[in-house]
């Protein structure tokens, strides 16, 4: 029997509890990028965890594709 899991899914961050701290789509993309090019860098100084090798893209099963959301971070203006 395959099992999809993805961490895109809103059951994969469900705690027993019932409890969602990523309960939307939002907050599951934001956490997932903030991962890996936020968090690892600031933690360890250098590099990333995306290496750039597309597979994320052509897997992703709600067709997330990591360079659009990167443009878009990158080209954020906030207000001010």
């Amino acid at each position: 029997m395959k099992n999809w899991d993805s961490c895109m899914f809103p059951l994969f961050t469900m705690h027993t509890t019932g409890h969602n701290p990523r309960g939307t789509k939002t907050h599951r993309v934001r956490q997932r990028f903030m991962h890996k090019l936020k968090y690892f860098v600031d933690k360890y100084e250098k590099g990333t965890m995306c290496v750039g090798c597309g597979r994320c893209v052509r897997q992703c099963p709600v067709n997330i594709d990591i360079r659009k959301v990167c443009d878009k971070m990158n080209s954020y203006m906030p207000v001010e």
